[in-house]
């Protein structure tokens, strides 16, 4: 029998996320551990997000029942594992999904790293854009562009539209050659405020998109036809399915393995033709976080951005070593990343199987 552990973990961000329920000012999760035949543990996150995801305790108990179903794991050459709950909650899916991984390595005679073919693959990241108040904005940039930032993301929406345009003037007015901009709206304008916002950034060469500019009850497929400023989706795709989107013109499909799991972000990849995906991090810890940059080596191509910067609000780790430069800097998928690591146990709590 293949002994499979659950625990939770609760740690600290640096700043708090805005919640449903008021702020977020801890990251909760799940975490589960399956032990192989070769003493080797192949570990995998659950990380839900309140108001994006099946909620915390929702996630924990389809754990519990898919423990009970297990009594031999096994997985293929591919990772996939055996049983698998397809219907599960899309954090518990990407958690199983990276033990399948671990687990096909094990069987390989492998490391993680080596399975997944890696190399030294290498993306650069998006880096999450906050307005400096004390420094120069062009050196600010310039420094970015220096450590291998090639894109700025910026969330919009959460001020008025006029506040929004300022801000975006100075940006594009200080960004160097070469830099490109992304826009993310989190669903929060009306069909008339993006109107406002395409109109005054559709002629910005750096700008390489906007992700969700509408809220979820408007037209956005009528939008996207109507502007000339690329969209890409991302919350629209977990709402309505990639089938439901395949023969919109957008830009890119963003995608958070975390949230979907790895095996539906690669069928997805697959569906998408010649769309690009671009895998966005969401919060994981750094056991999670191995496998959405796994993930995002597969499935984004190498000339975009990769999305891995939301580590940095993690007040500490579970997993040692801290996962270096994930703020947005040349990510490199080096063996040690993937090889040498542990889990902290002493800071998790055991879940009770009962």
């Amino acid at each position: 029998m293949s002994a499979i552990a659950c625990y939770t973990y609760r740690i600290p961000l640096t700043n708090a996320l805005p919640g449903p329920d008021g702020p977020i000012s801890h990251r909760t999760g799940l975490l589960l551990a399956a032990e192989h035949p070769s003493g080797r543990t192949c570990w995998g996150e659950a990380a839900p997000l309140l108001g994006f995801t099946a909620s915390l305790k929702t996630v924990t108990q389809a754990a519990r029942d898919w423990q009970s179903e297990v009594n031999t794991l096994s997985a293929d050459a591919a990772g996939h594992v055996t049983p698998y709950p397809s219907e599960a909650p899309g954090p518990l899916r990407f958690a199983i999904d990276q033990i399948g991984q671990q687990w096909a390595a094990c069987e390989a005679g492998t490391s993680w790293h080596d399975w997944l073919n890696a190399g030294r693959s290498a993306r650069s990241g998006n880096a999450l854009w906050q307005t400096p108040e004390d420094r120069d904005m062009r050196q600010v940039l310039m420094a970015l562009q220096a450590e291998h930032v090639s894109t700025i993301k910026v969330k919009v929406g959460r001020a008025p539209v006029e506040d929004d345009l300022d801000r975006l003037d100075a940006l594009f007015a200080s960004l160097p050659t070469g830099m490109t901009v992304r826009l993310d709206a989190n669903q929060a304008w009306s069909v008339e405020q993006a109107h406002t916002i395409c109109e005054a950034v559709q002629h910005r060469r750096a700008l390489e998109y906007i992700e969700e500019p509408l809220v979820p009850d408007a037209d956005l497929r009528a939008f996207v036809g109507d502007t000339s400023v690329p969209i890409a989706l991302d919350e629209t795709i977990r709402a309505r399915g990639i089938d439901a989107v395949s023969d919109w013109p957008v830009a890119a499909f963003v995608v958070k393995p975390a949230w979907m799991g790895i095996r539906r972000v690669q069928k997805l990849a697959e569906q998408a033709g010649d769309v690009p995906v671009i895998v966005t991090s969401a919060y994981e810890t750094g056991v999670g976080w191995r496998g959405t940059f796994a993930t995002a080596l597969q499935v984004t191509p190498p000339d975009r951005a990769i999305g891995m910067s939301t580590y940095q609000a993690l007040a500490r780790d579970i997993a040692w070593p801290p996962i270096p430069d994930a703020h947005g800097k040349l990510l490199t998928m080096a063996p040690g990343l993937f090889d040498n690591w542990t889990v902290d146990r002493d800071a998790l709590e055991a879940v009770d199987r009962s």
